[in-house]
């Protein structure tokens, strides 16, 4: 099950950036560092969210912790204790240029 959660966040991580990037890109402005999604302001890092914003509206990550290390974003998925469990993660890092994509992985060798 912790498997299952985690590859489903991942997805959910890459659709929520996909979605920022297609209506960025709808809205024709290169230069625009936001677009609002249902009311909700989106951050934008070279044409896809940023890391605190997608742990802030993109995702529902309950059962995860989430940390933003240097400009990511990392839901490691918890115990029923909350603790986190090693090797049961996953992370987004925004792009660093332009005409890039996100990195989202998803680590599970310790869920």
């Amino acid at each position: 099950a912790r498997l299952a959660t985690t590859q489903a966040l991942a997805g959910s991580v890459r659709s929520g950036a996909a979605l920022s990037h297609a209506l960025w890109l709808a809205q024709g402005d290169p230069s625009s560092t936001s677009v609002t999604m249902e009311g909700q302001t989106i951050t934008m890092a070279n044409g896809y969210p940023n890391a605190a914003t997608v742990a802030s509206t993109l995702v529902e990550y309950s059962g995860f912790a989430l940390t933003t290390p240097s400009g990511t974003a990392v839901f490691t998925k918890t115990s029923s204790s909350g603790s986190p469990i090693t090797n049961c993660f996953v992370t987004y890092t925004p792009p660093a240029s332009a005409n890039t994509p996100p990195t989202v992985a998803a680590t599970t060798g310790g869920c």
